[in-house]
């Protein structure tokens, strides 16, 4: 039977034995086709002996080549699918094949397909082909394994890549290709060091590296900008004696760009003698990303004189275009533009993105609205989604939560999804405009739309912060871990952030310690912590950290040191900051643009105008260049002492220096005029700051509101609030806050409560002072049951009520007669009792006025309450009971009506309760 099948093979190659061996004549027709049998046999034979088992095998691997040929007939289809990374299509051309395919065959054609996978990237697929084709019965080949390391390094799954690695042992061998694949899978996951253990294993196995084993680790190396690991690879590359190419120094320029290392990359082409269009579009693009727009024109000329012209240079145009975005030059990126248009290149949506993004950096809503209306235009709506969420941040950083929903709205509408980069611009306004229940709305629509990355959840910690709002920021968090996201340290930045903002330093410290046990105990984290403590001013605590993070090992920068400076300027302690910029110097580290404004800062509290103008002065001396943030300290110090002239002046120098003034320098201003009493100055400087495109916000309204405040003048308070209204300014909890100390102020309890419940409607998280001046108000006014009410209230939103504001409840029950008094002060005891208030001195003499000594001693001892000057109190209280039958009537004021009340609410808002 092996004979015939390999006769039969023979027939079907063709071999005929009598174009080659000669007929005897004289023979018929019968013994010739014997002879001819005989002679075929032998020749198979000879062919199967030992010394010619090389032309047997020759003769095997044509018949194999013969039926591989006739296998590319059937599979070049799904050959073409499978180079195209077209997974769907190859998986279906792939079914249609295998009924009728061999053994053979079905493993070339599962492989195939896993190729198909691999070229798109699609680990899962790649793995389900894999398990069918096991589950089938065909034994995978080296090919097989080979394909599977790609997929999984294709997909950037490192562990997948060195699983697959290692399940191939024993087939797949020791090859250059598959250690390649390996750092090219570290390569996408960042992972240099993961590289670099792969190439020694390569070397370690006596493979021979090829050109792609540098570059590949060049590669991983560009995903993170090493460019001491890039360097070393290089020189261990030539130690072996092998070539480095034009590609591998191509892939080195492209370490020094990704690490903004513009100089090296300069260096790199001068060296070239006939720089090429991509050896120019590399370094305008290390220029672009270093900020250096001046660079990128610089080394575009270069290019124009090298003979390339700017039709042929389109990527170098767009690169232009963002390097001019990137440093918010609006006029230069449209320059480029039109240099694009005057070369007949076709705009494109990566052009009109530079345009909208130019117009983002430098916070002109209009501009980006402009550009993005006219791409839509010109491309539709297809050809706008990356210019239209670039108008999105725009609105973003400008906080304008408003037009960043209408953007996004209408990506909506064009059939488009929102992606990562539209929830975090979405986040990013919600975080600005500190609107957490926006926030809040956006993240869990970024959760369920499966668009949540850390990125993502970051911003959303961020808005938290922003807003100072602790338990948003922590539960968060706890989403994060629920969607299997792995918090980072700038998670953790902002959730010590969100404490620091709140004055939380309990929160802070329990924050630092969970960053702690995730590793993540780096010079950075304690920042916040430090300056949460400074905040709540208390420097000891702040320094303790200081010294904790030194202890703890952790690289203390010039950043550490400005949090501490920062923290003793915050109690205005100009000694402490300059012994600290001391120290600073003395562990080698120079002091910089934040260092000096912290100390300028420190100067203006101290209201040492002459000092904080030297702090400038060195700051420009040691070559830096002051920014908004220094001046507006310099003209925070000359407000603080009444000093308008200077202030002036100094705004002055700002606008000719380049500076774009902000809200806080309009503010700083209206603030100071307001102090003087000049209103008129300080609706002058409202005008200016419209005048100069910003928006006026929250900040630039309350200083007129706490000026009608302090003028006990309600009316005025609220008609400021009514023009803010109108200008669609969204009041903050400052705002909320001044209203209801202008009413408590002018007597008006009601009123007082009306705007408190009117900043919980509006979804405003209030502070432990709002609520403690609304009681005061109501009890004051003596709506003593609201005022307890309300102290309930304050309980139940997390707040921990403290001695001033249930004293100043007790205080106007004291001066109560009857059952009423003692069964307010009872009620009042129990609240202390269960919310574990430390009452202290005015508590004793007030509760001991309405109770007796003896009662409240009494309650001291059975709930273990601790009184502060307790015996200072006892020694007394029988003065403060003299008469404790008829004791001193306190004159109450007028009961207000509820005119102030109903002025709140007729503005449009429910009834009160």
């Amino acid at each position: 039977m092996a004979l015939l099948t390999q006769e039969a093979w023979l027939a079907k190659q063709n071999v005929r034995c009598s174009t080659h061996l000669p007929v005897m004549r004289g023979t018929s027709h019968f013994q010739s086709r014997s002879v001819m049998r005989l002679l075929v046999l032998f020749l198979i034979g000879v062919l199967k002996m030992p010394g010619h088992q090389l032309g047997f095998t020759v003769l095997s691997q044509q018949a194999r080549s013969s039926s591989f040929n006739i296998h590319q007939a059937h599979t070049r289809k799904l050959n073409d699918l499978a180079a195209r990374g077209d997974v769907q299509a190859a998986l279906e051309e792939l079914r249609k094949l295998l009924p009728r395919a061999s053994s053979t065959l079905k493993r070339l054609l599962y492989n195939t397909g896993i190729k198909a996978c691999a070229n798109a990237g699609d680990l899962e697929k790649a793995e389900l082909v894999f398990s069918e084709m096991l589950e089938q019965g065909i034994e995978p080949n080296r090919k097989g394994f080979g394909k599977m390391i790609e997929a999984a390094a294709s997909a950037g799954n490192l562990s997948a890549a060195e699983d697959w690695f290692r399940r191939s042992a024993g087939l797949c061998g020791a090859e250059a290709v598959h250690f390649n694949l390996l750092i090219g899978a570290a390569a996408k996951a960042r992972n240099v060091e993961a590289a670099g253990t792969w190439f020694q294993e390569l070397l370690r196995n006596g493979v021979q590296p090829d050109k792609f084993t540098l570059w590949s680790l060049l590669e991983a190396c560009s995903s993170t900008g090493d460019v001491a690991k890039a360097t070393s690879f290089v020189a261990k590359w030539r130690s072996l004696g092998l070539q480095v190419t034009d590609e591998h120094r191509a892939a080195l320029r492209k370490v020094y760009v990704k690490n903004n290392d513009l100089e090296a990359v300069e260096e790199q082409i001068r060296k070239l003698e006939k720089p090429g269009l991509k050896d120019y579009g590399m370094v305008v693009d290390a220029a672009a990303r270093c900020g250096n727009l001046t660079a990128a024109e610089f080394w575009f000329q270069e290019a124009e004189a090298a003979g390339i012209q700017p039709r042929n240079a389109y990527a170098i145009l767009v690169t232009l275009m963002f390097a001019a975005a990137r440093a918010a030059d609006v006029a230069r990126c449209e320059h480029w533009f039109q240099a694009a248009t005057e070369a007949r290149l076709q705009p494109s949506g990566a052009m009109y993105t530079a345009l909208v993004t130019s117009a983002a950096e430098s916070l002109d809503l209009v501009a980006a609205e402009h550009w993005l209306t006219l791409c839509r235009a010109q491309l539709g709506p297809g050809g706008s989604e990356e210019a239209t969420n670039a108008a999105l941040r725009a609105a973003g950083l400008r906080g304008d939560l408003e037009t960043a929903e209408k953007w996004a709205e209408i990506l909506l509408e064009d059939g488009r999804k929102l992606d990562g980069y539209s929830y975090r611009a979405l986040l990013t306004a919600a975080a600005r405009g500190r609107n957490t229940v926006a926030a809040q709305r956006w993240f869990r629509r970024a959760t369920r739309e499966g668009e949540v990355e850390l990125s993502t959840c970051n911003a959303a910690i961020q808005a938290a912060a922003r807003a100072g709002d602790t338990g948003l920021a922590h539960e968060m968090l706890q989403e994060m871990r629920a969607l299997d996201v792995r918090p980072d340290q700038i998670s953790y930045i902002g959730l010590l952030t969100s404490a620091s903002n709140a004055r939380n330093l309990a929160a802070a410290e329990a924050f630092l310690a969970e960053a702690k046990a995730d590793g993540l105990g780096k010079a950075a984290i304690y920042a916040p912590v430090i300056s949460c403590a400074a905040k709540s001013g208390n420097v000891a605590i702040a320094e303790k950290w200081f010294l904790e993070a030194e202890k703890f090992g952790a690289e203390l920068d010039i950043n550490a040191f400005n949090a501490m400076i920062a923290a003793v300027a915050r109690v205005g302690n100009l000694a402490a900051a300059q012994r600290w910029l001391q120290r600073a110097r003395e562990a080698g580290e120079e002091p910089d643009l934040i260092t000096y404004t912290s100390l300028i800062s420190a100067a203006a509290k101290k209201r040492d105008l002459k000092a904080a103008q030297a702090y400038m002065r060195e700051a420009i001396e040691k070559g830096l260049k002051p920014d908004i943030v220094m001046m507006n300290s310099i003209i925070s110090a000359a407000a603080k002492i009444g000093d308008l002239k200077t202030a002036e002046k100094v705004f002055q120098q700002a606008l000719e220096a380049g500076l774009e003034p902000t809200v806080v320098t309009f503010s700083t201003l209206i603030t100071a005029a307001v102090k003087a009493d000049d209103l008129e100055l300080a609706e002058s400087w409202l005008q200016k700051c419209r005048d100069f495109g910003l928006p006026p916000g929250a900040a630039l309204i309350t200083p007129f509101i706490a000026f009608a405040a302090r003028q006990r003048d309600l009316q005025l308070a609220e008609s400021w609030f009514d023009r803010m209204a109108e200008e669609r300014i969204q009041p903050d909890m400052v705002v909320y806050g001044t209203l209801i100390s202008a009413a408590q102020k002018a007597g008006e309890g009601q009123a007082a409560d009306a705007w408190l419940q009117r900043a919980l409607q509006d979804g405003i998280r209030l502070d432990k002072n709002c609520f403690g001046i609304a009681v005061s108000a109501l009890a004051n006014a003596g709506a003593l049951e609201l005022a307890m009410q309300r102290l309930d209230d304050m309980r139940q939103l997390g707040f921990s009520p403290e001695a001033r504001q249930i004293n100043a409840v007790l205080k106007p029950v004291s001066y109560q007669t009857g059952a009423f008094r003692d069964g307010s002060a009872q009620q009042i005891l129990e609240r202390i009792v269960a919310w574990r208030v430390r009452p202290d001195e005015m508590s004793y003499r007030y509760l001991t006025r309405c109770l007796g000594e003896k009662a409240v001693k009494q309650a001291a001892s059975e709930h273990q309450l601790s009184f502060k000057g307790f015996e200072t109190a006892a020694r007394h209280s029988p003065k403060i009971r003299q008469t404790p039958d008829r004791p001193k009537q306190m004159q109450r004021q007028k009961k207000p009506t509820s005119q102030g009340q109903q002025r709140i609410y007729l503005r449009g808002r429910d009834k009160p309760p």
